[in-house]
């Protein structure tokens, strides 16, 4: 716990009374566990970002209400919330009592989208379908980890964290500089196909078919070629080009 949080504010009867139980099971993937504790403050303070060894992305559900702050913007939770952290930032949280189910996934295995600085600190109410049915996940994974094989657990993960993308609603948002090689991409590995296609004589090109031959959906394929005005008028394009070239060649 000392390379995960500080924790302070535990008053003298919580001192006398103190207890922590935990449960994990830890894989390549990720760690899942449970902890019960008594009323709480943890924090991620410089400090700890310091000398912590521990990066990536925590998603808990606290089963006691959470009040406190990440990178200095209010959380409110109430019990059952789900929430996510990205562990390189600074946050508290003040829990009424420790009663938490956690997934911790290294930063290199964590969707991009659940360590965007919107994302860090955010809350899905309890009441939200969506929380539940990743509270419920995770709870059960807790449960069942030590009869799963490693490779049903990091499934299983990886189902937690499908889930959890999809509830936030958060989408990655991407450079157009990516943008634009990625349709470079698309659009070498269409016209290969294309040209091919046309060499072979055939009197028919389907979007469809060169999507598939680019390994994209019709819709990337279509913005791909925006600046050629659409794929199909690439392919006339090319089927012009061929004409003009066997008309020279007889």
């Amino acid at each position: 716990m000392a390379d995960l949080y500080e924790v302070s504010e535990v008053s003298e009867e919580d001192r006398r009374g103190f207890y922590n139980a935990t449960t994990s099971t830890v894989t390549d993937m990720g760690a899942v566990g449970y902890g019960r504790s008594v009323r709480q403050t943890l924090a991620r303070s410089p400090a700890i970002l310091r000398r912590s060894d521990i990066d990536g992305l925590n998603i808990h559900v606290n089963r006691a209400a959470v009040v406190g702050d990440a990178d200095g913007c209010d959380i409110r939770a109430a019990p059952g919330a789900v929430q996510f952290r990205d562990l390189a930032r600074q946050s508290v949280s003040r829990l009424d009592r420790v009663d938490v189910t956690t997934l911790i996934v290294p930063r290199h295995s964590a969707p991009a989208t659940l360590l965007t600085k919107r994302a860090h600190g955010l809350v899905i109410p309890p009441e939200v379908a969506g929380a539940r049915l990743l509270s419920a996940q995770l709870t059960s994974l807790v449960e069942l980890a030590e009869l799963l094989s490693e490779g049903e657990v990091e499934t299983a993960i990886q189902a937690a964290l499908m889930i959890a993308v999809r509830i936030t609603g958060l989408e990655v948002e991407i450079a157009e500089a990516e943008i634009a090689a990625i349709h470079r991409t698309v659009r070498r590995s269409a016209s290969r196909y294309i040209e091919a296609r046309l060499n072979a004589l055939d009197s028919h090109i389907d979007g469809s078919a060169v999507a598939k031959a680019a390994g994209v959906s019709r819709a990337t394929l279509y913005r791909a070629f925006d600046g050629e005005g659409g794929v199909n008028r690439y392919v006339q394009y090319r089927r012009l080009h061929h004409a003009r070239r066997a008309l020279r060649e007889r």
